[in-house]
């Protein structure tokens, strides 16, 4: 009934007949879409962070009607776009309001597979097929005539617009626009990433932390190799400033028999 897909999650309003049917379509829509999405970004880890969450909707008419318009509503109540139809992504909203069909191509993989097995390759273009996606009406509406329900629909969007620019006026901030908002990567990585020394209170830990702890990419093995000398050549840490170590560069004579005679059972004199 109608969908709309974000750089980070997506909305689909569907009806179904039973818990056990929506269960199915989406173990089968999430799985097939995680696997185009990784082959097509290179993802190399899980799509999803956590199972798809269904909320269930009343026979109302206002209740249908306000998560519809929910839905519609992506990319203007964010400020990432001035109006609906501006959104890049995919979206319901032009086709709910034109009548226009959706289509897409579906890809054939298990035939694809099949073919690699066989040591056969396939002809460009020969597992792939145009399909078409039906979106039906609101379960209250379904008794409108197609023009009226494009005409309620196109209200709805309307709607959205204007609170939309009346939030950005009050604001002031301008929205992102169509084309920053397409360039959004999924895969985020900061440019430069930050490392800190390890606390110590001693100028050898502090030394030896930028040293062992600092950052070196997929070479791993040799920083833990450095970690273990380094432990082994420090020793255990004291929690007594000054106390002697083997090996700690700031260790003081002084510093040692101080410590050294404070550990001393006491004399007593006759």
């Amino acid at each position: 009934m109608a969908y709309v897909f974000a750089s980070s999650h997506y909305h689909l309003l569907v009806r179904v007949d039973n818990a056990r049917q929506l269960s199915d379509f989406m173990c089968y829509f999430n799985g097939n879409l995680a696997k185009e999405l990784a082959r097509k970004t290179g993802w190399d880890d899980k799509v999803w962070a956590r199972r798809y969450r269904s909320i269930v909707i009343s026979d109302e008419e206002e209740m249908q009607v306000a998560r519809l318009k929910y839905v519609l509503a992506h990319g203007v109540k964010e400020g990432l776009v001035a109006r609906v139809e501006e959104w890049p992504g995919v979206h319901c909203a032009v086709p709910l309001m034109t009548g226009a069909s959706v289509e897409g191509t579906w890809f054939d993989r298990t035939l694809e597979y099949n073919a690699f097995l066989r040591g056969k390759e396939l002809e460009p273009g020969a597992s792939a097929s145009r399909e078409a996606v039906e979106v039906s009406p609101l379960p209250c509406w379904e008794h409108l005539a197609a023009e009226e329900y494009r005409v309620r629909i196109a209200d709805l969007v309307r709607e959205i617009n204007e609170a939309g620019a009346a939030a950005r006026a009050e604001s002031q901030i301008p929205p992102l626009g169509p084309e920053v908002s397409g360039r959004r990567t999924p895969r985020p990585v900061p440019g430069r990433s930050r490392s800190r020394p390890r606390r110590s209170a001693m100028p050898c830990g502090r030394r030896s932390g930028r040293r062992c702890g600092r950052p070196t990419g997929t070479s791993w093995l040799p920083t833990a190799r450095r970690r273990r000398s380094c432990e082994r050549e420090t020793g255990p840490w004291s929690s007594l400033r000054g106390a002697s170590r083997p090996g700690c560069r700031s260790w003081r004579p002084e510093a040692a028999r101080a410590v050294s005679a404070a550990s001393r059972p006491p004399i007593a004199e006759g």
